[in-house]
């Protein structure tokens, strides 16, 4: 009976209040109390840890309304894009990492905004038509896949509800009619981009080179995707505890900005010893400090804001290696691709297709491999790690287009 009490609705004064759950209430009043026919309905959401603690903010919200503290235009309330969401991604539970992301996922829709709608400035002049438009842009011109599609349009998303909730008189929910393009694509293509998702050994080997010279941050990150198969977000999230360079392993495990996605991803990873050394020069020039921070730095020198900001500079940087050097496989090629890249190539030069799949991470699929047969470091150590050097030579044929001389020894450029 006391729980049901604390979730029904009371009014204070003008205002009126309903809780919405998860410790969420709304506050509902006229702008002006003296005349509420000439005053605007508005709504306020705050957050409360009980009945008595929510009516004193209504008391509060009551005070301010009687003060005119709410009597404005409804132009000059109206927040501007920006600030629309920046309001609904502080009042969301996200850690700091993801917020980071959302704000950097806001910052390119307000770059595209900016360019193709300069007219709209404010929350209210947004429709579905722009947030649509966003989207196409995306599918169209920059080929984001369907992931990244979501992940940029997530903070609209997040702001068109918000405001829904909160001024449910003034805004309407623009963004929820928008939705994904869809692709439509025959199966001979659908199958051609299949078979183009996997770099051979030696664009691999360039596309690294490419990175060490031009773009060192990424060299390193986009080497544990390629040459040991490591998911985006598993890369990102490694510090510096989780590398054993006595045993040659890293973990993949769970951090405060990571949750491995499955039971079998949270795992011990066996590296070749040329990563290894590249992994220990990354933590060299580390400043001391704590072990637990993320051992990946941008060009900024701080830990990447978010996924996409790191397949963003990824992506351009493979783009710029396809025009620049010729390696025709980059075109259209994405930072996910790497992974497949690793486990076509790996597969290529004999290793066990059950060992891999544990190397991943992935559940093995049967009975057997899910339940009873353990692949332990030791076995992935003696079946993947010769097939990746016998994929990805020491020695690579330098393609006329490549600027590299013949023979170039990439591994020990590398330690």
């Amino acid at each position: 009976m006391p729980e049901q009490k604390e979730r029904r609705s009371f009014k204070v004064g003008c205002v009126r209040v309903r809780p919405l759950g998860s410790g969420k209430w709304q506050a509902d009043f006229s702008s002006d109390p003296n005349a509420p026919e000439k005053g605007q309905r508005t709504k306020r959401t705050f957050h409360a840890l009980s009945m008595a603690d929510a009516r004193r903010q209504a008391v509060d919200f009551h005070n301010r309304a009687v003060a005119g503290e709410f009597r404005v235009s409804a132009r000059a309330a109206a927040p501007t894009v920006r600030e629309a969401i920046e309001a609904a991604v502080d009042a969301s539970n996200a850690n700091p990492k993801t917020r980071a992301q959302y704000l950097w996922n806001m910052e390119r829709f307000l770059e595209w905004l900016a360019r193709a709608r300069p007219a709209v400035k404010r929350w209210g002049d947004l429709g579905t038509d722009a947030i649509r438009a966003y989207a196409m842009h995306g599918h169209r011109e920059l080929h984001l896949a369907r992931a990244t599609l979501h992940s940029r349009l997530v903070p609209i998303k997040m702001a068109s509800r918000y405001w829904c909730e909160d001024e449910p008189d003034r805004y309407r929910d623009v963004a929820r009619p928008a939705r994904l393009p869809k692709e439509e694509v025959s199966h001979r293509e659908r199958a051609a981009r299949e078979q183009a998702k996997a770099l051979s050994g030696a664009d691999t080997l360039t596309l690294l080179r490419y990175l060490k010279e031009r773009r060192p941050d990424l060299y390193a990150p986009a080497m544990l995707q390629a040459l040991c198969g490591l998911r985006i977000l598993e890369v990102l999230s490694l510090r510096e505890c989780d590398v054993d360079f006595e045993r040659g392993v890293i973990a993949v495990t769970e951090t405060e900005t990571h949750k491995p996605k499955t039971v079998r991803s949270d795992r011990d990873v066996p590296l070749p010893p040329f990563v290894l050394a590249v992994l220990r020069d990354v933590v060299a020039h580390l400043p001391i400090g704590d072990r637990k921070r993320e051992i990946f730095l941008s060009n900024l020198g701080e830990p990447w804001a978010g996924f996409d900001g790191y397949c963003h500079a990824l992506r351009k940087a493979m783009n710029t290696c396809w025009e620049e050097w010729g390696i025709e496989s980059l075109r259209n090629f994405t930072p996910r691709n790497l992974r497949a890249t690793f486990a076509t190539g790996v597969r290529s030069a004999g290793a066990d297709a059950r060992v891999v799949q544990a190397y991943l991470g992935h559940s093995l699929g049967d009975v057997l491999g899910s339940h009873y047969e353990q692949v332990s470091v030791e076995r992935m150590r003696a079946e993947v790690i010769p097939a990746v050097e016998k994929w990805c030579p020491v020695n690579v044929p330098t393609p006329e287009t490549h600027p590299m001389a013949e023979g170039v020894s990439l591994i020990e450029s590398w330690s």
